[in-house]
């Protein structure tokens, strides 16, 4: 009986060229390829009681795309609303043609397809791509589906061990995405474009929808009309400062330690407060290298009366002798993260490092393709009991950096199991570490950064949580209460490696209760209110989950695109400001709410989320959810259509009256 032979194709070059060295042993032969970026290793491969000639060779992601007929090309002969119905050809892209005839060739040689793409709906789809591909030469092929989350031996053996089928039902929900995206994106970028392209043809060269896209334009347009429509309101509270020395407490006399003064105003960027009141006592300065300070919160923290605070401070400076009412202590913990997935990891990478989401995703990819990490698209956080974490702890203490906290995990037995999350998209474990890489090895200095904080999360994860004692001293004067909080760190634990979370000592004086004592300060402190900030990456990424919009291995590509159509601008804070052409789309579809449309509102798209994962689980159809949205779509360009004069007034309103913001 003639060996089998087999093609395999992985989602990128990188990858297939991981296979081919862990199944061949580290000895593949290569082979000539139609594409020259992307190389056809082979060599023999026993399994069970057979060996099979293997091809090992890639795609560069998706090899098929969409387009509508030629005839609907020219943008100003052809009706947008004719895109809701005209029909869409798939075709494979022009640079992906080499790709397509290598996979035509070998496949025509082989009896066996084994596809090796990633793990994940836009995966699946590309397995679809290639079968497509290899079945124009060979219509016999077996096919089978490689399902594995690490390049790693350990993944890559059991992968090629079970092999499974691949899901039709996951490449179909990529299909009703493409198609939706597809026609609405065009239909409302040339109806735009070609209206209003003349009002902005000096800030971009096109006016783009995209039903991801615009639900994110809104949430930083929002947050920047919070801004705008602030009113700041004044407030005032009583501030009391103790200043505790270890002698003897030696009351105050009131009558002189305690004096009216004229209001000062401060200006402040913050909530800090301006002093109305102060102790001017000269007699009882203190050092500070011999005493400490200590606050005591007011209970009633703030209010918005200033007559109200005045009144009640009068009548405390008549007998300001403060007594100590409870001192409660309890032991705290300081929670070690959860397991890492992909939109934590996005959103922690942009605060602790100000790497983007896009630019931490090819990070991960590139750290992904060389195997030091797992695969980096998942919404998984918690590990599956039967995962060996200490193999990877010990794989770890090799490392020059961190070495030292797996050795201590392992040594000294402080390895306690990870926090369970409650997500799981039954496809991929958490992010985490698969093989060691030392800072010494040439890596870019970013790709570094991110494969640390990979490690020391897993190891975090892998620790106790911190532990602490919290102290909390209420105290009395008169009828009006206080409070002091104090903190012990008992056991640092995950802190130890976790340096991105801080969490301090702060130390009180030992109170017991009925203690007296007069304060050395008592102040009225003015403060006010300030507005919200402008969205960081993590605050818009935490909107973009919470209202479903994109998913997390896209959402990094729709903030991209806000910025890239000069929507909005990220300030040297790092922080979304939208520019006036994205308030302008904003604010002009807005008017539309009151007949329920709102191209901006998150709802519509969290629905279609919805659906393509109904599409995905095989509940619902495909040809069925694409019809539906195809209807709702011309609904809405139809109303927007009849109503086309308050869009055209609006934008040429907010066009011509940009408002005054400031980018810094």
């Amino acid at each position: 009986m003639a060996r089998l032979k087999v093609l395999n194709v992985a989602e990128k070059p990188s990858v297939a060229s991981s296979i081919a060295e862990i199944l061949s042993k580290g000895r593949p032969n290569k082979i000539k390829s139609c594409s020259k970026y992307n190389p056809v290793f082979t060599f023999d491969y026993k399994i069970k009681n057979d060996i099979w000639y293997m091809y090992v060779t890639s795609v560069t992601g998706h090899l098929t795309d969409q387009k509508f007929d030629d005839r609907y090309k020219n943008w100003h002969n052809t009706d947008p609303q004719e895109l809701f119905d005209a029909e869409i050809t798939v075709y494979v892209e022009k640079d992906k043609k080499n790709i397509e005839n290598n996979l035509k060739k070998y496949s025509k040689e082989c009896n066996m397809l084994i596809l090796w793409l990633d793990c994940d709906r836009e995966g699946e789809h590309i397995c679809f791509e290639v079968i497509n591909a290899c079945r124009i030469t060979n219509r016999k092929l077996i096919i089978h589906r490689a399902q594995f989350s690490a390049v790693t031996e350990k993944d890559i053996i059991h992968a090629i061990n079970n092999l499974k089928e691949p899901n039709k039902n996951l490449a179909y929900s990529v299909d009703v995405r493409r198609e939706i995206d597809l026609r609405m994106g065009s239909i409302f970028t040339r109806f735009m474009t070609i209206r209003y392209i003349e009002l902005v043809k000096h800030e971009t060269s096109i006016i783009s929808y995209g039903p991801c896209q615009f639900p994110t334009l809104g949430f930083v347009v929002n947050r920047y009309l919070d801004i705008k429509n602030f009113k700041n309101e004044y407030y005032w509270s009583i501030k009391m400062k103790y200043v505790y020395n270890n002698d003897e407490i030696n009351p105050m006399d009131d009558e002189n330690n305690y004096d009216d003064h004229d209001d000062e105003q401060m200006d402040s960027d913050s909530d800090e407060s301006d002093s109305y009141y102060t102790n001017n006592d000269d007699s009882n300065n203190y050092s500070d290298e011999t005493d400490d300070y200590y606050d005591f919160t007011w209970s009633r923290i703030r209010l918005f009366d200033h007559l109200a605070v005045i009144l009640i401070y009068e009548e405390l400076l008549k007998n300001p002798l403060c007594k100590i009412t409870n001192v409660y202590e309890s032991e705290t913990r300081k929670y070690k993260p959860y397991p890492l997935n992909t939109l934590q990891m996005t959103k922690l990478v942009s605060i602790y490092f100000k790497i983007s989401s896009k630019e931490c995703m090819m990070l991960a990819e590139k750290l992904y393709n060389k195997g030091y990490i797992s695969y980096p698209r998942t919404e998984t956080n918690y590990f599956p009991d039967s995962m060996n974490l200490h193999k990877i702890i010990n794989e770890l203490r090799k490392n020059d950096n961190f070495g030292w906290y797996a050795n201590k995990l392992c040594e000294e037995h402080k390895y306690q199991k990870p926090r369970k999350g409650k997500m799981n998209d039954k496809a991929h474990p958490p992010i985490h570490p698969v093989k060691n890489m030392n800072k010494s090895l040439k890596v870019e200095e970013k790709e570094w950064k991110l494969y640390e904080f990979i490690c020391k999360h897993f190891l975090a994860v892998c620790s106790n949580d911190a532990i602490g004692y919290n102290t909390k001293v209420t105290a009395k004067i008169q009828e009006e209460q206080f409070f002091c909080k104090g903190l012990k760190i008992k056991e640092k634990n995950y802190l130890e490696i976790y340096t991105y979370e801080k969490w301090n000592d702060k130390i009180i004086p030992s109170f017991q209760v009925d203690d007296e004592f007069y304060p050395t300060s008592l102040l009225i402190e003015e403060g006010i209110t300030q507005p919200p900030k402008y969205l960081s990456e993590s605050n818009l990424l935490t909107l973009m989950d919470k209202f479903s919009i994109g998913t997390d291995a896209t959402m990094h590509e729709h903030i991209e695109n806000i910025q890239k159509r000069n929507y909005v601008i990220k300030n040297s804070k790092s922080l979304f400001i939208p520019t006036n052409l994205g308030i302008a789309l904003v604010q002009s579809y807005k008017k539309f709410k009151d007949i329920g449309i709102d191209l901006t509102d998150p709802s519509l798209r969290a629905k279609m989320e919805k659906d393509m994962s109904l599409v995905a689980s095989g509940v619902k159809q495909k040809n069925e959810i694409i019809r539906n949205y195809i209807d709702i779509m011309k609904y809405i360009y139809q109303e927007i259509y009849n109503r086309i004069d308050v869009l055209d007034k609006n934008i040429h309103y907010y066009l011509n009256n940009p408002d005054q913001l400031s980018y810094t």
